[in-house]
């Protein structure tokens, strides 16, 4: 009785990754575009983090003007 089950569970992973290896999602990234995408995400990464920064800045000297 277990290895029944142990086979249909061995069948049912492989059925698994069978129909993911066809999906549209594993599908792979187009070669010539991943260094532009890849590119843009860090400046939008970096962009975040200079905007956080600079608020934070303003926010500090306004609280040290006011403790003045």
């Amino acid at each position: 009785m277990d290895s029944l089950k142990t086979l249909m569970t061995t069948d049912s992973l492989k059925h698994l990754v069978d129909s993911l290896k066809n999906s549209r999602l594993m599908a792979p990234a187009p070669r010539g575009n991943s260094l532009y995408i890849v590119l843009s995400i860090v400046v939008i990464i970096w962009t975040g983090i200079f905007l956080y920064l600079y608020n934070l800045d303003k926010r500090l000297k306004k609280l040290e003007s006011e403790n003045k």
